[in-house]
């Protein structure tokens, strides 16, 4: 969704058009559901998480400054929420995904099998992590956004989001190094 056809729906819905809301939802919501199953690795927290994070955008889209994308303002949303549902919950990062049934894109069984397996490793690495380092690298590497876009989401400094990507990336080559490679990340 580009970012006038975003302000469209948002101006909608403000005006009462409260069916436009689908459109950002149907926008939004494989990236919030991403980062929140990385964040906590059960499918159920994550779609409960994506509820949680179109109700709570919806109710509050009278406080969205329309200057501004509306993609950061409810991924802080979603983010927040998945934070203090890990804190409630007590879901740090010390226990690994259980990892739930994905959807295989068809190679080969034996290509299927070794992918799904890393992609368990790195799920199960990425919750061992601190979560502002678990944050920084999904919205790196599972979002693409870049260092401005994942500052603004999580309040700090571009230097400082760089940063905790950086970190993270030492420390996911410390729980397994044969999967990450020395030079992840070297684009500004």
């Amino acid at each position: 969704m580009d970012q006038e056809q975003e302000k469209q729906a948002i101006l909608d819905v403000k005006a009462g058009d409260t069916a436009r809301f689908a459109l950002l939802v149907d926008a939004y919501k494989t990236p919030l559901f991403n980062l929140a199953y990385r964040m906590t690795g059960s499918r159920t927290e994550a779609e409960d998480l994506v509820q949680d994070t179109f109700v709570r955008a919806f109710r509050n889209l009278d406080s969205f400054d329309s200057t501004r994308r509306f993609f950061p303002w409810l991924y802080t949303i979603g983010l927040n929420l998945v934070r203090r549902r890990l804190k409630t919950k007590g879901l740090h990062s010390s226990e690994p995904a259980s990892r739930e049934q994905e959807e295989s894109r068809e190679p080969g069984p034996e290509q299927a099998f070794l992918d799904k397996e890393r992609a368990g490793e790195v799920q199960d690495a990425l919750l061992q992590l601190k979560p502002d380092q678990r944050e920084a690298l999904i919205l790196r590497y599972v979002q693409g956004l870049t260092y401005d876009e994942i500052a603004e989401i999580l309040d700090v400094t571009p230097s400082a989001a760089k940063m905790r990507v950086y970190r993270g990336l030492d420390q996911l080559r410390t729980i397994i190094p044969e999967t990450i490679p020395a030079k992840a990340d070297h684009e500004p």
